[in-house]
């Protein structure tokens, strides 16, 4: 498929396999042939043997544009050796590393030295300690570091990373797009040529094309979940909550891994031209935690305007915050990474971060650590508007953990704090499976009720310019492809655009949770035209 696709674009594609049968062979050089492509039953261990069958077709010094690097099981090499050789020598890297230490990193490819030019590469990565072996590094994280660094030394910046949750299950396995620094410079370039209402309505038809396919596309894996668990979608592992309801336990995520497959049908479709990652979670006090992110765009472009804001509401307002950029972080189970970031990136922001979940200790702990860089901390949580019955929860007793949640309806949030009225330009939500109640409302059978009813329609109640959110598949309840379309349409309503998915294999490595990022149109567009202003260069890492 995606050789068929790149062969669209004009390009001359050939596709190496050792593995197939004779049949299968036939069958696949015949399908490349109708579109100009050409399989060449070959397998490429090294450096040498790919820069060898470059030259048997008569590509020696060219450049190859798009590299794509999938190694299946039965390969006589990994990705690592392949690119990395014997600790570093004999692989793919350091055949243009040399080049690029003499030429420049940052020069075109095309016009080095270096016998082995590539200018795009995408590759799938699996972490496992026996594929890494070979390449003889001491240890699984120096391999993965030498890979990256010796990329880098290339002249490679990746720009795109996403879990294969696909066939491998246990969150090992990513999937990598990198590209050389140069051709980056050229793609910037033109991205900054292209008109507005060009790139807009490419992006608008990404989208129809999105809502035309992706229910179906999730029924058809719902309908495969259902033959796994029966109707009810219950397994043996589930938990029973206060009000009777069954929930999966992280014990039962690997019995609902379907879900992951959910999430395919719903990418970004309106690509941020400056996009950052910020840390969510932290390492605190020696206890190791893993590194997590949430992807934002436009940080650069916001600080300037919250900046100009500020100082035009400074005098009128207390604390020279209140009026301008406002920020709501709801779920932080105690680590506030995310909002010191946020806090440390957009100074003149108003800050505030809500979590029912921490014990008294805990939660005074935690006010006194976010009032240092003006953040402040509310001890209670959201609930879907219309919830029936006390606002306090029972929740397992854990030392640090609170034993009753108090929890409130987004509309008694905004009014206890006397924000009515004013836009929340970033919105960080991860509530553990409670966002699809509410968003959705309570039947969640349309978007027609809870936060996507109160931000659509021309006068919203409701408005938000960049949303953060954890989705939580396997306490979507049913029907679960029809309730996730729903999610998205009532996005949609909202004017809000995808712009980046990824999966969070930390907490469910079969791909069952997924992190998105939206942002609003008249957001993207002011991003946009702040990308428009500034000089191409600077939008480019330094190497």
């Amino acid at each position: 498929a995606w050789e068929r696709a790149m062969a669209a674009l004009a390009c001359e594609v050939h596709i190496f396999d050792a593995s197939l049968g004779a049949g299968d062979a036939l069958r696949l050089a015949k399908s490349a042939g109708a579109y100009g492509g050409v399989h060449h039953a070959l397998e490429l261990p090294h450096a040498s043997a790919v820069l060898q069958a470059m030259r048997r077709l008569g590509h020696a010094g060219r450049t190859i544009d798009y590299l794509k690097v999938e190694l299946g099981e039965g390969a006589k090499a990994n990705e690592w050796q392949l690119f990395l050789g014997d600790r570093g020598v004999g692989g793919v890297w350091s055949a243009c590393a040399e080049a690029a230490a003499a030429t420049g990193a940052s020069r075109d490819p095309s016009a080095s030295d270096s016998r082995l030019k590539v200018a795009h590469l995408n590759v799938r990565l699996r972490a496992e300690p026996q594929l890494l072996a070979p390449a003889n590094f001491e240890s699984t994280a120096a391999a993965v570091g030498a890979f990256f660094a010796y990329a880098h030394t290339c002249g490679f910046v990746a720009f795109h990373k996403e879990a294969d949750v696909w066939r491998c299950t246990r969150g090992e396995c990513f999937r990598y797009a990198f590209v050389h620094v140069a051709h980056a410079a050229v793609a910037v370039q033109h991205a900054r040529a292209v008109p507005t209402s060009t790139r807009e309505a490419l992006f608008e038809r990404r989208r129809a094309q999105r809502r035309g396919l992706a229910l179906d596309y999730s029924q058809h894996v719902a309908q495969r979940w259902t033959e796994q668990l029966g109707p009810s979608g219950r397994t043996s592992a589930g938990a029973l909550t206060h009000a009777g309801k069954q929930v999966a336990t992280k014990a039962a995520i690997s019995a609902l891994a379907p879900v992951r497959h959910m999430w395919d049908g719903y990418l970004a479709e309106w690509p941020c031209a400056d996009e950052e990652p910020l840390p969510a979670r932290l390492q605190r006090e020696g206890v190791h935690r893993e590194v997590a992110h949430k992807w934002m765009c436009g940080l650069r472009a916001h600080a300037a305007a919250a900046e100009k804001m500020a100082e035009k509401t400074a005098k009128g307002h207390e604390g020279g915050k209140r009026g301008g950029c406002l920020v709501y972080s709801f779920g932080s189970s105690g680590d506030d990474a995310w909002e010191r970031a946020m806090a440390a990136r957009l100074p003149h922001c108003e800050i505030h971060i809500f979590d029912p979940s921490l014990g008294k200790a805990a939660s005074e702990e935690m006010s006194k650590r976010v009032q240092r860089y003006g953040a402040v901390f509310h001890p209670y949580g959201l609930i879907a508007a219309g919830t029936m019955g006390p606002r306090k929860w029972v929740h397992r007793p854990v030392e640090v953990r609170a034993p009753y949640w108090t929890l409130y309806s987004f509309e008694e949030c905004v009014h206890h704090l006397g924000h009515q009225g004013r836009s929340i330009d970033f919105l960080k939500i991860d509530i553990e499976g409670n966002e699809w109640p509410l968003f959705l409302g309570h039947n969640r059978t349309s978007a027609d009720s809870g936060l996507w009813k109160m931000c659509s329609g021309d006068d919203p109640v409701l408005r938000v310019s960049h949303l953060n959110i954890e989705l939580h598949g396997y306490s979507v309840g049913s029907p679960r492809a029809k309730i996730i379309d729903n999610f998205f349409r009532g996005a949609d309503e909202c004017g809000l655009r995808i712009f980046h998915r990824e999966y969070n294999t930390l907490a469910c490595p079969t791909g069952g949770c997924a992190e998105y990022a939206l942002l609003s149109e008249p957001a993207a567009r002011r991003v946009q035209a702040w990308y428009r202003r500034v000089q191409s260069k600077s939008l480019l890492p330094e190497l």
